[in-house]
């Protein structure tokens, strides 16, 4: 069990608020270190949360058993984060694509993201059918009969594609730890209104605003 010992940046000492709140931070990983400091405001803790857990992690490897249920595609987005290259829609990746430049992206798009696509990236992520479903606004009838044509329509393609870049923003965010990004994107977040982050980015303002969130939070700014 990894504990979060945190530490302000000046040398005033952490105020009684914070000494509260690293007492109760006893956690699995750094999901639980985002979501308790999301809410603490003064200083940037949640930088120093980071860098505490990953100085643990890398003084102990995780479990063989972890790394090897990381998926190919999920192997592959992290990669690209990891030594760079970010240009381009990378996120497609965890549909199972391998081009990511703008022009094949829209394409894949506008033809319909083909339903084999759509299990991968459940499979990917591990967020149930009926949640998806609900997400890109597709009754459950409605998705049987995606299935019978193996093709889902474009706008239903634009909402799926919007929810992986939300998805893959959030693995960057708990470094390549897809089950602590679902569990992120599914608990409800005070910054949003108390809603939970994958429910918030069924529209396109909300999606914008919590890939918002997460950019604050890989700064360590509570939000």
């Amino acid at each position: 069990m990894l504990v979060c010992a945190l530490e302000p940046f000046d040398r005033a000492g952490p105020s009684r608020k914070t000494r509260q709140a690293i007492r109760n931070c006893v956690c699995p990983g750094i999901g639980d270190g985002v979501r308790r400091y999301s809410g603490v405001s003064g200083a940037p803790f949640l930088r120093s949360a980071m860098w505490h857990s990953k100085l643990r992690h890398m003084a102990k490897p995780p479990p063989v058993a972890l790394v090897a249920r990381k998926s190919a595609d999920v192997a592959e987005l992290w990669s690209r984060v990891q030594s760079g290259r970010r240009e381009g829609h990378y996120y497609v990746a965890l549909f199972g694509l391998r081009r990511y430049d703008a022009i094949h992206v829209v394409e894949q798009i506008k033809r319909g993201l083909s339903y084999a696509a759509f299990e991968r990236f459940q499979r990917n992520t591990e967020l149930s059918y009926h949640l998806l479903a609900r997400i890109v606004e597709v009754p459950q009838r409605t998705l049987a009969r995606r299935k019978d044509a193996g093709r889902f329509e474009p706008d239903e393609s634009d909402r799926l594609a919007r929810i992986s870049r939300v998805f893959a923003r959030a693995i960057e965010l708990f470094e390549g730890n897809t089950e602590n990004a679902r569990e992120w994107l599914t608990s409800p977040v005070r910054g949003l209104g108390g809603r939970t982050p994958i429910e918030f980015a069924s529209t396109d303002v909300g999606a914008i605003e919590v890939e918002n969130l997460i950019g604050r939070l890989e700064y360590g700014i509570p939000s």
